[in-house]
């Protein structure tokens, strides 16, 4: 299928709606093809003891296609034969590698009361250059086995991934030491912004790589970062989430960009414990804005 017809058809990451999914899987599904979500992006941890086919049977039900999972470093290293499984029998061509992890976790002080997000934020304190580069090995492999498999690879990126020691960026270092045949970028709009960086630089100096999207927005006004903490409900370090179109990044130019990088999806997401306008409310607009600009020429 043509990759400009599937990239506008807009698609959300479900991590973004874990809290409804969890309290009524098939109602929530059907709330957001109802705004007019047609592709749905996996995280392995939303799937709450449903087996893949379960998932694909509800997704279906709702005419939601899944084109990619989630599923973080540690997951997949632990089980890459269980995850490979997990997208064919989803239906989906992608594995994303939602985040990164470190080589030794004896450097890590964990709050044993906060959960997988106190790991997550403890990792990416504690990351070297070093641990960039060990990240990149394994990507490199993965993205290899995968091929095999008949499936794609793409790292997921954050605003930490933009951290410089002494001039080498860690994304641009992953960039490097990856096969841009192998591994691929789903681009993360929002948190490129908030490093400081631009979006349209990899869209256009990276169209290869660049095949899938993430659009969230976050209000103007802060000072750009690369450090990450969960401050408060409504912040998530830096900066506020702002409705898609109406924050820091530019869309009518991104998604001009992207289309000519020939990228296949595009997904809205959000973080789910944000406090703010109810998340389906949100998502509908961030839907609407989104789509408004999709069919911009």
């Amino acid at each position: 299928m043509d990759s400009n017809l599937t990239f506008h058809q807009i698609g959300l990451q479900l991590y973004s709606v874990a809290e409804e999914l969890a309290k009524d899987f098939p109602g929530t599904l059907a709330r957001l093809a109802a705004i007019g979500f047609q592709k749905a992006e996996v995280a392995g941890f939303i799937a709450g003891g449903r087996s893949a086919s379960e998932i694909r049977a509800a997704l279906e039900r709702c005419s939601l296609a899944c084109p990619s999972v989630h599923f973080a470093m540690p997951e997949l290293l632990q089980d890459l034969d269980g995850k490979i499984a997990f997208a064919h029998e989803l239906g989906a061509g992608s594995i994303v590698c939602a985040a990164p992890w470190i080589r030794d976790m004896s450097k890590l002080n964990i709050d044993p009361e906060g959960g997988m997000f106190a790991a997550f934020f403890a990792a990416i304190a504690a990351m070297d250059l070093d641990d960039w580069r060990w990240n990149a090995d394994h990507l490199s492999r993965m993205g290899a086995r995968l091929r095999s498999e008949g499936l794609e690879l793409a790292y997921h990126g954050h605003n930490f991934e933009f951290r410089d020691w002494n001039g080498v960026v860690a994304y641009d270092e992953l960039l490097r030491l990856t096969d841009p045949d192998l591994v691929k970028l789903e681009l993360d709009c929002g948190w490129v912004c908030v490093a400081g960086r631009d979006p349209l630089y990899y869209l256009t100096n990276h169209p290869e790589r660049c095949t899938m999207l993430h659009a969230r927005d976050f209000e103007p006004g802060f000072t750009p970062t690369t450090e990450m903490a969960m401050t408060s409900p409504e912040l998530l370090g830096p900066a506020t989430p702002a409705v898609v179109g109406t924050g820091i990044v530019d869309y009518p130019a991104v998604l001009a960009a992207a289309r000519r990088a020939g990228t296949k999806h595009c997904f809205i997401e959000r973080d789910p414990f944000w406090k703010g306008l109810p998340i389906l409310d949100a998502l509908e607009r961030d839907f609407t804005n989104l789509r408004e600009r999709m069919q911009q020429p």
